[in-house]
């Protein structure tokens, strides 16, 4: 299921949203270089835990980075 939009223009609704690592790459990975950079981070922390066979079922993405801000975790 895609992420819904966003209820205000910038907050997600209420409540989980379950969907796959593309559809939240596609969703909050594009529109600024910072937003580009934390998900290289991200998904290079996710190598690194399969290297040591490490195979999350779940992984939350929260704060900022959800959110319509363009510069999440700026000040």
């Amino acid at each position: 299921m895609p992420v819904p939009p966003f209820v205000d223009g910038y907050h997600l609704p209420e409540g989980e949203h379950p969907c796959t690592l593309e559809e939240a790459r596609e969703r909050f990975a594009v529109g600024s270089s910072r937003r580009e950079e934390i998900w290289r981070s991200f998904t290079g922390l996710l190598h690194r835990l399969e290297q040591i066979k490490l195979f999350p079922e779940v992984i939350l993405l929260d704060g900022s980075f959800v959110t319509g801000k363009s510069d999440p975790g700026g000040r």
